[in-house]
């Protein structure tokens, strides 16, 4: 969220003086909103040596709007300016070998110059130098999943869920697909279904089976839990070495903190520790990243604790996936010396 989306919502306050009951007009005799802040917005505004606001007090909506617009309250986002020149030279690297095979080589030579020089001159890259690149990323296993995220368009989550929710009254909306973290969080989890058992039970449904091939994992869900539950991804061995590297995980489970209980956890983790997902793991909470690093506050960044931090209060990594992971890698990047390796931010 930034300045200017905070004041948009505030701004739909008091659109309608009222509503129909029965036939009767009755007038709103006070309008009130609720904002949700991140923590370090509000200590911004009412603690920080800013100090913009004082708690009861009353201000007009221009004076308001004023203070919400000041640049050291709502910092920038991020635009990851380096994701296009990094990771968009392998997507133009990959078109332009493509058109330049048979059978469709006939058909687009005429544009393969115009079109590389575009490539070049709007990504700031010597094609040579991609197609190189592109040679590597598709000759290895690993590199190759990191490839087809850098390639791919889909625009979904890599930790996307197929979910069964039998408390919609139609039968074809009861299929749907959710993030597996907010499910986790906000739901009762009833069921882990194999696939082709989620695939019989959704056609059966009416349900077109595509809108699930890119999910990880098949739940039916329940209630909407009254209060979230505290969780973290673990891994089970010493992270220190993996973090700022954009790697190709296997063996992510899920764990809760203490006091709070997940149903089929067991049947969770099997399923997800065989999965291979490009990733990208921070050294630091989610909330001090976004803050170092101006994320969107919606940025996919989890908490993850490794075999030596699993107990601690706070989380000492975060990691983020598919095509997060690769714009993260765009802001980190190491430089190993004889001696030592440097973590550049």
């Amino acid at each position: 969220m930034d300045a200017g989306s905070f004041i948009q919502r505030f701004g739909r306050l008091g659109r309608h003086g009222g509503y129909n009951k029965n036939g009767e007009y009755i007038e709103f005799e006070t309008f009130q909103a609720y904002a949700l802040l991140p923590e370090y917005i509000c200590k911004r505004l009412f603690e920080e040596d800013t100090s913009l606001l004082v708690d009861n007090d009353t201000y007009n909506r221009e004076t308001f709007f004023e203070i919400i617009r000041d640049e050291r309250i709502f910092s920038l986002a991020n635009d990851f300016r380096l994701y296009s020149s990094k990771w968009g030279q392998l997507q133009a690297a990959y078109i332009l070998r493509e058109l330049n095979n048979s059978p469709v080589k006939n058909a687009y030579s005429h544009i393969l110059n115009f079109l590389q020089n575009n490539y070049e001159n709007a990504l700031n890259i010597k094609i040579m130098n991609a197609l190189k690149k592109l040679i590597y990323f598709t000759k290895i296993d690993d590199k190759k999943l990191i490839f087809q995220e850098a390639i791919s368009f889909r625009g979904t989550s890599s930790l996307l869920c197929g979910i069964q929710d039998d408390s919609e009254n139609n039968v074809q909306e009861r299929f749907k697909t959710y993030d597996l973290p907010l499910v986790i969080s906000n739901w009762e989890i009833l069921e882990v279904i194999a696939k082709k058992e989620f695939d019989k039970r959704a056609e059966k449904a009416g349900c077109d089976l595509k809108e699930f091939e890119n999910s990880i994992l098949f739940l039916r869900i329940g209630r909407l839990r009254e209060e979230s539950i505290r969780w973290r991804f673990f891994i089970n061995r010493n992270l220190l070495t993996e973090t700022y590297d954009l790697n190709v995980q296997v063996g992510l489970e899920v764990s809760t903190l203490h006091g709070y209980q997940l149903d089929h956890i067991n049947k969770i983790n099997r399923e997800l520790c065989s999965i291979k997902i490009v990733s990208f793991i921070i050294r630091d909470s989610p909330q001090e990243i976004k803050i170092r690093r101006h994320l969107p506050t919606l940025f996919g960044l989890y908490p993850l604790s490794d075999m030596y931090t699993q107990n601690d209060p706070k989380p000492s990594f975060s990691i983020a996936f598919g095509q997060e992971a690769l714009m993260l890698s765009t802001l980190f990047w190491k430089k190993t010396t004889k001696d030592d390796t440097a973590i550049i931010c």
